[in-house]
């Protein structure tokens, strides 16, 4: 998974004395860390978000299939009723054929 690697290079000057260098570095690692901790979150947020929405894509692919699928089973009733109105059409025709002899 995708670490993040800081090196942090300071070169400090300080003459007040090291105590307020080491307290300014302690609020700067805290600040960092709180940042890095809200970026966590927010990737942990957009995980769920895309785990959310490829469940819905899958969950919209089974659904497509579905009507795929219905749409042939439905061309299959189509053409077996086309042939059934032939074959009674044909019928017809026939008996027509037959009463005017």
């Amino acid at each position: 998974d995708g670490g993040i690697s800081m090196n942090i290079v300071v070169e400090a000057r300080n003459e007040a004395g090291c105590g307020e260098f080491e307290l300014s570095l302690s609020n700067f690692t805290n600040t960092l860390k709180g940042k890095m901790e809200s970026q966590g979150v927010t990737i942990l947020q957009l995980e769920g978000e895309r785990a959310a929405m490829a469940e819905k894509i899958a969950r919209l692919g089974s659904d497509l299939a579905r009507e795929k699928a219905d749409v042939q089973h439905l061309k299959g009733q189509l053409k077996a009723a086309a042939a059934r109105e032939e074959e009674l059409q044909s019928r017809l025709q026939a008996q027509e054929a037959a009463a005017h002899k």
